[in-house]
């Protein structure tokens, strides 16, 4: 986190010897998608027992190059729901329940993301530039359990079928390329990180099991983009 906070500063703050004026910077408005595979380690076993570590994850997002070097981007992602399923027999304890029969717990946790970030460009070619961005993001936590049989008055379907969902905000970084494959389309390739461990659930009031259930997140990230206004 350190060095890519490093990166971010030093493209920001110092003034650099631009290699060569890139055709990028003369189109202010930029659309994209991007595909990208995210990384984050559940806080705990309970956690660990119904959310995998690896999400794929999609985005959309609009751009404004405001200068030739800095632009502003605003964008929406969200991640897969891949299902992860706990078994709890009888006497096991967990989500601070302990479990009154054979049951499969199977979740499928989903994160929506509306996020602001701040981009500097650092041209490498006339086509290809790097990119160092900061940013907030606004991360929605969705849960849904499925329990085999179906056992309403368990204490442990109980303790589950009681996660709240709820909005935090998180600090991202990125940092990396972008190219023009044509004057107007391009492709970029992101290194992302986010602060996932804010992220919290509600009505989880037991001591051992941890409302701020994920660790910081790693994406790696493609995209492709469209620049469609200039500045003309």
């Amino acid at each position: 986190m350190r060095k890519i906070l490093l990166a971010i500063i030093l493209a920001c703050c110092v003034s650099p010897i631009w290699a060569e004026e890139p055709i990028q910077g003369i189109y202010r408005w930029t659309i994209g998608f991007d595909i990208f595979s995210m990384w984050a380690r559940p806080n705990g076993q309970d956690w660990d027992g119904i959310i995998h570590e690896q999400h794929t994850c999609q985005g959309l997002y609009i751009a404004d190059r405001f200068s030739n070097h800095w632009s502003f981007e605003f964008g929406y992602s969200w991640t897969d729901r891949k299902p992860k399923t706990l078994t709890t027999n009888t006497g096991d304890f967990s989500f601070g329940a302990t479990s009154s029969a054979l049951i499969d717990h199977t979740a499928k946790v989903r994160w929506s993301q509306t996020y602001l970030d701040l981009y500097a460009h650092i041209p490498i070619s006339k086509y290809v530039e790097g990119m160092a961005g900061f940013g907030i993001g606004w991360v929605n936590s969705k849960f849904h359990f499925f329990h085999d049989p179906e056992t309403p008055a368990d204490p442990v379907v109980v303790a589950m079928n009681a996660i709240g969902r709820r909005t935090d905000a998180v600090v991202r970084a990125n940092i990396g390329l972008q190219a023009l494959w044509t004057e107007r389309v391009g492709l970029r390739l992101l290194f992302s990180y986010s602060t996932f461990n804010n992220l919290r659930v509600r009505d989880i009031d037991v001591n051992y099991v941890p409302r701020n259930y994920m660790n910081n997140s790693y994406a790696v990230l493609f995209g492709i983009y469209w620049n469609f206004e200039g500045y003309g």
